[in-house]
């Protein structure tokens, strides 16, 4: 019988998980090679590299009228870029989005280079 502890379900076998982002989740006590994450979302270097990418005009049009059926997170999301795209400040663009990564996540996992599906469901919605 194992004495670790878990905040969660580990995968049988293992003794790490990944959340519903794609993050890795490591057991306490995990011993082992650091493992990939799932891709199910982006970073958000990732994020605001596709997300310039992608017209201006485009852009703007979905943040003023979005989805009206979209999750509270999205909702956030939009906000933050609505503020960009008033004042084009892609380092206050970053820090906004670092900040609704560690809103969104547990405050174990809070680092800079994790992922959220948030960021991938956005670029599909304009």
């Amino acid at each position: 019988m194992s004495n670790r502890r878990y905040d969660y379900d580990p995968e049988p076998g293992n003794d790490f998980t990944y959340d519903e982002h794609g993050n890795v989740i490591y057991g306490r006590g995990y011993i082992g090679p650091p493992r990939r994450p799932m891709y199910y979302g982006l970073d958000v270097n990732s994020f605001l590299e596709e997300y310039i990418k992608i017209d201006k005009i485009s852009r703007v049009l979905y943040l003023n009228s979005p989805d009206k059926d979209i999750n509270d997170e999205l909702k956030v999301l939009i906000t933050i870029l609505r503020i960009y795209e008033e004042n084009d400040n892609k380092n206050r663009l970053k820090e906004n989005l670092k900040r609704f990564v560690r809103f969104c996540l547990p405050n174990e996992r809070r680092t800079d280079d994790l992922q959220l599906k948030y960021f991938r469901d956005i670029l599909k919605l304009i």
